[in-house]
């Protein structure tokens, strides 16, 4: 049988990811990976959806062997099931978060197009997809590193969806602060903060990093938290201006965890690129945001008064956890 050509490759792989993407959304992989098979006439019906569209999105699944359906209508992981199924988060950031912003991608390239409000990218499924592969490969080495210290209030710069917050606050008995600019991550986070039943010891703040005031409030942190948000502050010295603005905004901060994708090295081969590194500098290059290199990162940090004190690598391709504190001079700021 003859090879299958890179244009073919390409095309239906797009389609995987989108089923994918689509699955995950519909709580499809999750409830297979509960209950190890599943009867798709009976799902289907059971949750009101169309018939021929699941079939046809399983057609797909069982092609790339995620899943395995058999005549009766059951479906059971397949061979690669496991590994879908660990890293659908990323699938539905890119084909859910970024679909709108990809399907109009030539339009953004002319520099008469990038005009206010050319970047349409869904926030809340951005935050979802961050929600999910956050849990796989971030949360048990940020708990880790989180545990060396004590803190009593907590500021998560960029929340999303507030899972991570809601995570600290409830294992450590403290309260917590998450600050979002974008108003879909902000509604996800009130309701997850609603589900867990912490209004009172979980506030929300609507705000750009770039502009928030010190006030009272913030006065009580003394941790501050930021995931995947840092690369968005740059070009340098714009992160630079924020970087040295956060010690004035939250005076009594004493340790800052930051966490960030860092730009890779060029690839010379598509043979062993990681999942989500070319996505992430597509994505943000088409939005103009510059993606510092880990070395950019440590320069910076330590010409905004912020001491690193450890990098703790994380399961996301080219990331890590920069724990940092604050070097005030004698005037406190």
């Amino acid at each position: 049988m003859p090879s299958t050509p890179l244009s073919a490759e390409l095309f239906n792989g797009h389609l995987a990811a989108v089923a994918i993407s689509a699955l995950n959304e519909l709580g499809f992989l999750d409830e297979l990976d509960r209950a190890g098979s599943l009867h798709l006439p009976s799902w289907v019906e059971r949750n009101k959806l169309h018939a021929m569209t699941v079939d046809s999105l399983m057609e797909v699944m069982a092609l790339y062997e995620i899943v395995t359906h058999s005549s009766d209508g059951t479906t059971r992981p397949g061979k690669h099931f496991a590994d879908i199924l660990r890293a659908k988060g990323y699938f539905t950031w890119l084909t859910s978060g970024y679909g709108r912003l990809f399907q109009k991608l030539s339009s953004t390239v002319p520099l008469a197009g990038r005009t206010p409000g050319f970047i349409d990218r869904d926030g809340r499924s951005i935050a979802l997809g961050g929600k999910d592969y956050g849990r796989q490969f971030v949360d048990e080495q940020f708990d880790h590193v989180l545990r060396m210290r004590d803190f009593k209030v907590v500021a998560d710069l960029g929340c999303g969806s507030a899972e991570r917050l809601i995570g600290m606050v409830s294992r450590y008995s403290a309260e917590g602060i998450g600050v979002d600019v974008n108003a879909g991550a902000i509604e996800l986070a009130a309701k997850g903060i609603q589900d867990a039943g912490l209004e009172h010891r979980i506030g929300l703040v609507l705000g750009d990093l770039r502009t928030l005031e010190p006030s009272p409030r913030l006065d009580r942190v003394d941790l501050l938290t930021s995931f995947f948000n840092g690369h968005d502050l740059w070009p340098r010295e714009a992160c630079l201006a924020v970087l040295e603005r956060l010690k004035q905004v939250f005076r009594n901060v004493t340790r800052f965890l930051l966490c960030d994708t860092y730009r890779a090295e060029p690839f010379t081969s598509i043979s062993g690129v990681p999942i989500f590194t070319l996505g992430f500098h597509v994505t943000h290059a088409v939005m103009g945001q510059y993606i510092p290199t880990r070395e950019e990162w440590l320069e910076l940090l330590k010409e905004a008064g912020w001491q690193c004190n450890g990098i703790h690598e994380i399961g996301i391709p080219y990331s890590a956890i920069f724990d940092l504190s604050p070097v005030r001079t004698s005037g406190g700021s």
